[in-house]
């Protein structure tokens, strides 16, 4: 890479970064108000570290950003939808429906461009790939740690921290390792573009 072709590419990450940044400050305080997401006339609940375990188990690459598989965004939008029924086949039917009529109205490519948006904001702080992880040997799940965490900071109960949205999730557990000093690994979309400057710098 030549000088001046660095010189571009690192103008347009501080360009993203700065993006990126400014939608981060505005996505953060939004957590708060909790507004889920909105397709048409249908809302969605904004997603739990319940639902966090469940899609990661299930391997749904909607949590990737991945909006390409039809059975994997209905089963995705199923379970954050306010129809959803476990084992209710009838509700399921309804969503459906309504759904189709949705995508019809507004067109597939919005929706998809809706859903990876929304998926962006509820990861923004924290990663898909981390639901669930603990090491191999180890006997418990990684929401444990998470759990013990917040529960030890804040008296939480487990139900209780189960059901935090994520993007205020993520928000408490830096709150906490940022309190008392403690490394932690950022994955946000901030971060990564700080990564790529950084690389780019040492090249």
């Amino acid at each position: 890479m030549t000088g001046a072709e660095k010189a571009t590419r690192l103008q347009a990450l501080f360009a993203d970064l700065k993006q990126a940044r400014s939608v981060g400050i505005l996505n953060r305080d939004l957590a708060f108000l909790c507004p889920g997401l909105i397709i048409g006339a249908l809302r969605f609940r904004e997603m739990n570290l319940v639902d966090w375990t469940y899609f990661g188990m299930q391997g749904n690459r909607v949590l990737q950003g991945r909006v390409d598989n039809a059975d994997e965004v209905g089963d995705f939008l199923w379970r954050l939808s306010e129809f959803y029924r476990p084992f209710d086949p009838k509700a399921e039917t309804k969503f459906n429906e309504a759904l189709a009529l949705e995508i019809e109205a507004h067109g597939a490519a919005a929706v998809r461009d809706a859903i990876a948006s929304f998926v962006d904001r509820m990861f923004q702080d924290g990663s898909f790939s981390t639901a669930g992880s603990a090491p191999k040997d180890s006997p418990v799940s990684g929401n444990v740690s998470i759990i013990a965490l917040l529960a030890r900071e804040y008296g939480w109960t487990d139900t209780h921290i189960e059901g935090i949205p994520l993007p205020k999730l993520f928000q408490y557990i830096e709150n906490i390792l940022r309190a008392k000093n403690i490394g932690y690994i950022k994955r946000g979309k901030t971060d990564a573009i700080k990564r790529d400057i950084q690389a780019l710098l040492n090249q």
